[in-house]
C-alpha cells in the first residue's frame, strides 16, 4: 500500500505484510523496519502520522509503535502501557495529541 498523504508520501513509507519500507530518496534505496529492527509485530494494521511528524503503527496482535523520525526508534505500546487491546485496527489523533484505536470486532 502506498500512502497518499502528502507528508507520508515525502518520507516515503511504504507497508507490506512483511513490515514497514522507508524509501531514502537521497540514497535511492528502501531502509526496511520489522520486528529485528524495533516494531513489534510485522503485521501493520494501521498508520497514523501526528501533529509532530512521528508516526503511529498499530498491529495485529502486538499494540502501537511510535516511529520518532528523528531518532529513527520505535517505542512500542501494548495492554501493559494501557492499552485496551494489543490488536489495533484504527488510530485517531485529537486536538489534545491523544491517540485513540478500536479494537477489531468493535466498529
Amino acid at each position: 500500500m502506498i500512502l497518499c498523504n502528502y507528508k507520508m508520501a515525502i518520507y516515503g513509507l511504504l507497508l507490506l505484510a512483511g513490515g514497514i519500507n522507508k524509501f531514502d530518496i537521497s540514497k535511492g534505496g528502501f531502509t526496511h523496519f520489522q520486528e529485528s529492527s524495533g516494531l513489534s509485530h510485522s503485521m501493520v494494521s494501521s498508520i497514523l502520522q501526528d501533529k509532530k511528524g512521528d508516526f503511529w503503527f498499530g498491529t495485529f496482535g502486538k499494540g502501537i509503535n511510535k516511529f520518532d523520525t528523528a531518532t529513527q526508534t520505535f517505542t512500542q505500546y501494548t495492554e501493559k502501557q494501557g492499552l485496551c487491546s494489543n490488536i489495533v485496527k484504527q488510530m485517531i489523533q485529537d486536538q489534545k495529541v491523544i491517540i485513540g484505536l478500536v479494537p477489531m470486532g468493535a466498529v
